[in-house]
């Protein structure tokens, strides 16, 4: 017997499968870089248009630029550093065949991962994966806001909520954000996607907040201790966030 691989079809010899692969339709549309066959020629242009777009995808960030040269200024950034060092990313893929998509905000992919192991609110189980996520957040806004001593963290923070015009010193940008309410989650999934400045939605007052953020499932709930780096975020709006 003779079997033709990419259609799983069986002949009795080999002038039949020679005859198979000249006129068969399975076969009349090769791609010539990964050798699938395609029916149509429709079909193998809509597969050359699907590897062209992934082939300019980068993984820790979760996007495709489209093309090589962006690539390139891509993967000079600070953004795609960043990425690859983020400690969410760590946290949601150490866990075997969970399927983690990088895009999604932290609190949606913290939600399919309590799915996707069937954990009882009530389990060690489930209070251990908990703090180990509170804790990837709690980094996480270490890697992209920095340290309190750095002007740029405090550029970004008002940068993320909006606030013109950018504070010239570290002490202007605690005065500018001194009565600031946001939400961590957001601050952190704005910081991720690099998306447009003033995008953080700033709240009135603490009870707001608290509302929006148990309403929205977007929860940060870790004490701040001796041992953390010092960060303006967690630092400055710790009393902006869910009582502890």
């Amino acid at each position: 017997m003779f079997t033709c691989t990419p259609c799983n079809r069986r002949y009795n010899d080999q002038a039949s499968i020679d005859y198979h692969l000249l006129f068969s339709p399975c076969h009349a549309h090769k791609c010539g870089s990964c050798s699938k066959y395609f029916t149509s020629e429709a079909d193998l242009i809509a597969h050359a248009a699907e590897a062209r777009h992934h082939a300019f995808e980068c993984k820790p960030w979760g996007q495709v630029p489209k093309s090589a040269a962006l690539l390139r200024v891509h993967r000079e950034s600070n953004l795609h550093k960043r990425m690859i060092n983020s400690p969410l990313n760590t946290f949601f893929r150490s866990w075997p065949n969970f399927p983690f998509h990088v895009q999604l905000p932290p609190h949606k992919s913290w939600e399919q991962l309590h799915k996707f192991y069937g954990w009882d609110d009530q389990t060690p189980e489930y209070r251990a994966a908990w703090i180990r996520y509170q804790d990837a957040l709690a980094s996480e806004v270490t890697i992209w806001f920095g340290d309190v001593l750095e002007l740029e963290s405090w550029q970004k923070l008002c940068r993320a909520v909006g606030i013109n015009p950018l504070p010239g010193t570290c002490a202007n940008g605690s005065m500018a954000t001194r009565n600031l309410y946001v939400n961590l989650i957001d601050l952190i999934q704005w910081a991720r996607t690099g998306r447009v400045d003033g995008e953080v939605k700033r709240w009135k007052n603490n009870a707001d907040l608290f509302e929006y953020s148990i309403a929205t499932k977007r929860i940060f709930e870790r004490d701040m201790t001796a041992n953390d780096k010092p960060n303006v975020v967690l630092r400055h709006l710790t009393n902006c966030m869910l009582p502890r």
